[in-house]
């Protein structure tokens, strides 16, 4: 309770120290730079330097025998000018050294000094992430351990808190981060080098025995060409066998992997794109087949601030066994704006890795190389419906096509209000089973584009959902209906089955859950045209199929009476008014 209150105390000065700041010069102080100045007052203190002696060129002299790197004393000389002397004596009269050090070091960002003035260290990744981490990476005090994206050096010092390594490394993308992170650990004596760099552009990895990294984001390959090195040109341009990725994250999964000691271990943090899109199928099997991983973890959706982009921890490591598969995505604590994971959550998952059950088990590589060796966990825990006689759909269709891209710009060019006979379907216009009547008129139709005109019969389905739109055409005679390019238009055997009863299949439990295993994605769920292929459908005999499908159409003439009477409830609603006025 007295650190509780200590700390309130500590809060409190802080916010008046920069308040004072703003009204006396408009130094508005954000989080990281609070570090960057207590360390500085915590050297004007450690030297036994007199307060109201403090001037811009004894700051300066403090910062140039500062006990850290020359290039990190030019990142602090940077955010220091002769305006902010005052704030930084300030500073070292109103604090003790030791709470100083506090100050500098504090690596949560949701302490009472921190919320006088802002979040600081490194507000993105949750603690309870790191936390994970650092128990997944089983530290020994033997260990050399490394952040290859250390920010301010908020993990390493939960690192430095949880045990003692050997040694410790971090690389910061920007120097005045570097600059906290190295300040960090020369407070704790730890034995450490902190450098500015992105970790891909070295000319040779250095070896470490545990690596934590949480990749940029989003981040472009096409961005890191620019000052690529041979090791990281070499993975550019396709001459290794892992292939050139389309995600980045496959670049830093890689540079940690190459990083390792023999024994070594790995803890990345993906976007789950990554996982099992088309474009990375090369290298997921790179990883795979060449044993470079051992589990990947689905977590929750909104654990960051930043994104709401779904991730995955990818535990690197020499593995020739199977690997570990766990979903975790249901152990969220929901918050206002981010969920957390809490120290339940984080012992689940814990428990999840080392025994099998119906959020975890072991998936062979055989069993990855038949779904694409997807690494996305929950895909593996789908129940996939017991199905009667299954036939895949491109055994059942003559032909399985998506509808036409058109560009939003020349699809305003090709409309038209007049009647043409000519119809462009859009995903919109497929609302409960049925088509709409109201499609946009089209000028002109290219030639080129027959495949994607509907014929009768046609099975429609949409490519993104859920839940995915499914619909079948009623052409009639006079009139051409082009699809769009979000649906597929499947062209059945109606001698072997009725495209009713498919499409009552597909609106059924058993289908959405056949086609949920199909799917990729996660943000957007999306059915790739190879997934589509392979969709299994039961063919029971043709009567039972033709009883299925008289009574879906019922059910679709039902729910079109019933929207009738609905808008004709509605009108009447908002006339009975003037009705009853004489209006």
């Amino acid at each position: 309770m007295v650190d509780d209150k200590h700390e309130a105390d500590v809060g409190s000065r802080l916010w008046n120290i920069a308040n004072a700041a703003r009204e006396r010069g408009g130094i508005y102080l954000r989080g990281g730079e609070l570090g960057h100045f207590a360390y500085v007052a915590y050297l004007i203190r450690d030297h036994g330097l007199r307060t109201e002696d403090v001037t811009p060129e004894k700051v300066i002299d403090v910062i140039g025998s500062a006990p850290i790197g020359n290039e990190h004393r030019v990142a602090l000389r940077e955010i220091v000018s002769r305006d902010t002397t005052s704030l930084i004596r300030d500073l070292a009269a109103g604090f003790s050294a030791e709470e100083l050090k506090g100050i500098v070091l504090q690596p949560e960002a949701d302490s009472p000094t921190d919320r006088a003035l802002g979040r600081y260290g490194d507000p993105d990744l949750p603690a309870s992430l790191r936390s994970l981490a650092i128990d997944l990476l089983h530290i020994d005090d033997t260990d050399y351990v490394a952040d290859l994206h250390c920010a301010d050096g908020t993990f390493l010092m939960n690192v430095l808190r949880a045990s003692r390594p050997a040694r410790v490394y971090g690389s910061s993308n920007t120097a005045l981060n570097a600059c906290l992170a190295e300040a960090r650990m020369s407070l704790v004596g730890a034995k450490h080098l902190i450098e500015c760099r992105d970790g891909l552009l070295v000319e040779h990895p250095r070896t470490f025995d545990k690596i934590f990294d949480t990749p940029p984001f989003g981040m472009q390959v096409a961005l890191l060409s620019k000052d690529a090195t041979p090791y990281l040109k070499s993975l550019l341009d396709g001459s290794d066998p892992m292939g050139r990725p389309s995600s980045a994250d496959w670049l830093y999964c890689r540079l940690a992997y190459d990083s390792l000691a023999d024994g070594g271990t790995a803890v990345v943090i993906v976007a789950n794109g990554a996982l099992f899109n088309g474009r990375d199928i090369q290298t997921r099997r790179y990883f795979v087949d060449n044993g470079m991983i051992r589990a990947a973890i689905a977590l929750p959706r909104k654990l960051l601030a930043i994104t709401t982009i779904p991730l995955t921890i990818l535990l690197l490591g020499k593995n020739d066994g199977p690997i570990r598969l766990v979903d975790a995505t249901d152990l969220a604590t929901p918050g206002r704006r981010t969920n957390t994971l809490s120290e339940d959550a984080v012992a689940k998952i814990e428990a999840r890795l080392s025994q099998d059950g119906d959020k975890s088990r072991l998936v062979s590589r055989e069993e990855l190389a038949a779904h694409d060796y997807s690494l996305y966990a929950p895909r593996y825990f789908y129940e996939t419906p017991d199905l009667i006689n299954p036939v895949s759909l491109s055994d059942l269709a003559t032909s399985i096509e998506r509808g036409a891209s058109i560009r939003a710009d020349d699809l305003d060019n090709l409309t038209t209000p007049e009647d043409t006979g000519l119809y462009f379907l859009r995903l919109a216009d497929i609302t409960d089973g049925s088509i709409s009547d109201d499609l946009l008129h089209l000028k002109s139709v290219d030639p080129s584009t027959e495949r994607q005109w509907l014929r009768n019969g046609d099975l429609i389905l949409s490519k993104n959902g859920a839940p995915f739109k499914v619909a079948v055409a009623d052409v009639p005679d006079d009139r051409t209906i082009l699809a769009n390019g979000n649906l597929y238009i499947i062209r059945l055997d109606t001698e072997r089955v009725d495209p009713y009863y498919v499409a009552a299949f597909l609106a059924s439990e058993d289908g959405k859950r056949s086609l949920e295993c199909r799917v990729t994605g996660t943000t957007i769920p999306n059915l790739p045209l190879r997934n589509i292929r392979d969709l299994q459908i039961p063919v029971p005999a043709m009567e039972t199929q033709r009883r299925i499908a008289t009574r879906y159409r019922a059910s679709l003439d039902q729910v079109a009476i019933l929207k009738i009477r609905l808008d004709a409830a509605r009108d009447a609603a908002s006339a009975s008014y003037d009705e009853e006025m004489g209006r």
